[in-house]
């Protein structure tokens, strides 16, 4: 199955902050039932454009284009491994956390990969 910014698929990219006056984390695929595949691109608060795709019930990668330049804060698609990022093609260090917290510049492109 393929997904390309449905609207009736608005829950495979949610935002919300985890307290009030906090900033959003966006959180990946959390109304996509585990046994569809598919690749899909949305917008997130921020000015980011997200994109991923799920083969297999696994997330293969993440990519990330930040518009405005800005924090991002992405809940980890692979929870309790190791995130290793590319950004602008550049490797930059692993993180390891629940909640991917990263700064971003104007224009970035970021590419996440399991570790």
């Amino acid at each position: 199955m393929k997904i390309h910014s449905n609207p009736c698929l608005r829950g495979l990219l949610l935002a919300a902050p985890p307290k009030s006056g906090e900033e959003a984390v966006v959180r990946l695929l959390a109304a996509l039932p585990a046994a569809w595949e598919g690749e899909f691109q949305r917008h997130a608060p921020g000015g980011f454009v997200v994109s991923t795709v799920r083969s297999g019930g696994v997330v293969s990668h993440v990519t990330v284009k930040s518009s405005l330049g800005g924090n991002l804060r992405l809940r980890n698609p692979w929870p309790g491994a190791s995130v290793k990022p590319l950004r602008n093609g550049k490797a930059a260090p692993s993180i390891t956390s629940e909640v991917l917290t990263m700064s971003t510049a104007a224009n970035e492109d970021i590419h996440l990969t399991r570790e």
